[in-house]
């Protein structure tokens, strides 16, 4: 399934749940027409169990920017999409803060946030908190894509497309910030792309005692001096599996320190500093790891789907481990008529 589909679900599955729950949709317009001003305004009303529904177009302004979730167990989507559905930060915030103990119950989805500013530690700031972040874009941030920390804490972070996020002020994560004491969060089926980190972990970074689970992603193309694609610091141990890590312009795959990473089903290629390292060096050839072109269909375009021919594809694991599918996107370099997936390329029309 390419990740773009899963939008029409997410929101189908949400709006029914709502509606059987007899819970309120507000419903928020850019224009501040709707039923509250600003997606803050519709957070504040909102109760547990509400939805706050955005409506296609481009959110600017305050309250409509570095927006608090206060705690609630809402969800926060979008009714087009988040191809068409922008929280334009300005440069004068962040996208969203979870810091109130929020849950799995409190969701964001189906939106796309950009311009967050350097001084926010994240476009998505997750801060003691275990939120469900599913299926949003976070592109062309001044910050990191998603930070989140605090000990003990299981946020969700599926689905996402993050991309060409550049962390220049704070030292780790490019793409996604995880650190806390025994913090155990769930990276999976995500497309993770182009960010960049002032030190540590392009693609991903995790501190303290972080126990990810890093799941069926793709980490390609992110920059960082330690850990291109993963850098694992201070005591944390991490789980990658069904995961492609590959052309990091800068940084090795995975770099470790006082930390480890078990491999299953992955595809470590093309690192500019290197694949293999210290790190994870002994876990080549075991558990179905391999080292091989991923074969994207048109990377430079943004579209991570993979070849037919692709090792990460099922049944084509160079060592005939039986893994699956390798990877956040799907088989099959075709482009159907009438469907147009979101690639790094649309995405930065929205910058023009």
């Amino acid at each position: 399934m390419r990740i773009g589909t899963v939008l029409t679900i997410t929101l189908a599955v949400i709006l029914a749940a709502t509606a059987t729950a007899g819970a309120r949709t507000w419903r928020i317009l850019p224009d501040g027409s709707g039923d509250a001003a600003t997606i803050q305004a519709g957070i504040d009303s909102a109760a547990a169990g509400d939805c706050v529904v955005l409506s296609a177009g481009t959110y600017t302004g305050v309250g409509n920017r570095s927006i608090d979730f206060l705690g609630k167990a809402i969800t926060v989507t979008s009714k087009d999409g988040r191809d068409v559905t922008i929280i334009d930060c300005q440069g004068l915030g962040f996208g969203f803060a979870f810091h109130s103990g929020e849950g799995t119950s409190s969701v964001l989805s189906d939106v796309t946030i950009r311009n967050s500013t350097y001084v926010s530690p994240g476009a998505i700031r997750c801060e003691y908190s275990s939120p469900t972040i599913s299926n949003n874009t976070i592109a062309g941030n001044y910050s990191t894509g998603i930070y989140c920390s605090g000990d003990y804490i299981s946020p969700t972070i599926s689905y996402n497309i993050i991309t060409g996020n550049s962390n220049l002020y704070w030292a780790g994560g490019g793409g996604i910030h995880c650190s806390g004491a025994y913090s155990s969060p769930t990276i999976s089926h995500n497309i993770i792309t182009g960010n960049s980190a002032l030190e540590m972990g392009g693609g991903i970074y995790c501190n303290n005692f972080c126990q990810a689970i890093i799941r069926y992603n793709t980490i390609s193309g992110n920059s960082a001096p330690f850990g291109g694609g993963i850098c694992l610091m201070l005591w944390s141990n991490v789980y990658i599996t069904n995961t492609i890590i590959s052309f990091s312009s800068q940084g090795e795959a995975v770099f470790c320190d006082k930390s480890g990473a078990t491999l299953k089903c992955c595809d470590v290629y093309g690192n500019a500093g290197g694949d293999w390292g210290p790190c994870i060096a002994y876990q080549l050839g075991l558990n179905g790891n391999f080292s091989a072109d991923p074969k994207f269909c048109h990377r430079w375009d943004g579209d991570y789907c993979i070849d037919y021919s692709s090792p990460c594809t099922p049944g084509n694991n160079p060592y005939g481990y039986d893994c699956g599918l390798i990877g956040a996107s799907g088989v099959g370099c075709e482009r159907p008529t009438g469907i147009q997936p979101t690639t790094w390329g649309r995405i930065k029309t929205m910058f023009r």
